[in-house]
Formats: C-alpha cells, sequence, structure tokens
C-alpha cells in the first residue's frame, strides 16, 4: 500500500510540474509574439521610411536631407538585425521549454501508467485474499460437517 501511495504521489508532483511548465511556456509564447510583433512593426516602419525616400527622391531632395534619411534607415536596420536576434532568441526559450514540458508529460504518464499497475496488483491481491479466505471458510465448514455426521 506504501508503494502505491508513493506512486500517487510522484503522479500528483509530476502533473504539478507539468502545470507549472505549462504555464512557463504560454509566458514564452507571449512574450515570443510580443517581439514577434515588435519585428513587423520595424519592418513596416522601415518599409514606409523606404517609400517615403523614394518619394522624396522623385521630387528632389537635398543631399544633407537624403544622407539624414540613410543615416536613419541604416540605423532602423541595425534595430531590426537586433530584433531578428531577439525574436530567434524567444523562439529557443520556447523549444527548449516544449521539450521540458514533453519530457514531464512523459514522466507523469510512466507515473501513472505504474499507479495503475500497482492499483491492479493490490486489487488482485485483495482478490486472492478473499478467495483464500472464502477457501478456509468453506473448509472449516466441511470439517464442521463430517464431525457432525
Amino acid at each position: 500500500m506504501a508503494k502505491l501511495e508513493t506512486l500517487r504521489k510522484l503522479t500528483q508532483l509530476s502533473q504539478q510540474r507539468l502545470d507549472q511548465l505549462g504555464r512557463e511556456l504560454t509566458d514564452l509564447q507571449q512574450q515570443c509574439r510580443l517581439a514577434e510583433d515588435k519585428l513587423a512593426t520595424l519592418r513596416q516602419f522601415d518599409q514606409d521610411y523606404q517609400q517615403r525616400l523614394s518619394q522624396r527622391g522623385t521630387q528632389g531632395i537635398g543631399s544633407a536631407a537624403l544622407l539624414e534619411y540613410r543615416q536613419f534607415l541604416k540605423q532602423l536596420e541595425n534595430v531590426i538585425q537586433m530584433q531578428v536576434k531577439e525574436v530567434e532568441r524567444h523562439q529557443r526559450f520556447c523549444e527548449e521549454a516544449v521539450q521540458r514540458w514533453l519530457l514531464e508529460r512523459r514522466s507523469g504518464k510512466a507515473f501513472a501508467v505504474l499507479e495503475a499497475q500497482q492499483v491492479a496488483l493490490q486489487h488482485l491481491t485483495d482478490i486472492r485474499l478473499a478467495q483464500k479466505q472464502m477457501d478456509e471458510f468453506s473448509s472449516r465448514a466441511r470439517e464442521g460437517l463430517s464431525k457432525m455426521a
């Protein structure tokens, strides 16, 4: 019975850990989506400024203004590259969290299977004990009848 209680406790602890890992994974996925949204915004911003530069170029633009646009776009490209790395980092964290969650789920399932096997074994032991008691009762009853006869 102690083994069954130990397995139940391990199954319960594994489920709690799985729930915690699930919450952590959800948080990481949300951070990843935010980083991806920020990257999309930066790329859209870059595209808008590229279009503005193109429009200004067709209308005529001074060399100082052209230099400022190009410097700004270069800085924006650097920020975009940093954000790409940030997105990749968040994606890596998410992948690692998924792997931890899957590993814990497998572990929890293994404990649940062991617990079910222990319950079945305990049930079989109880049945055998009940059968043994019935056999002893039946044997005593027969002995009592044969003594009476």
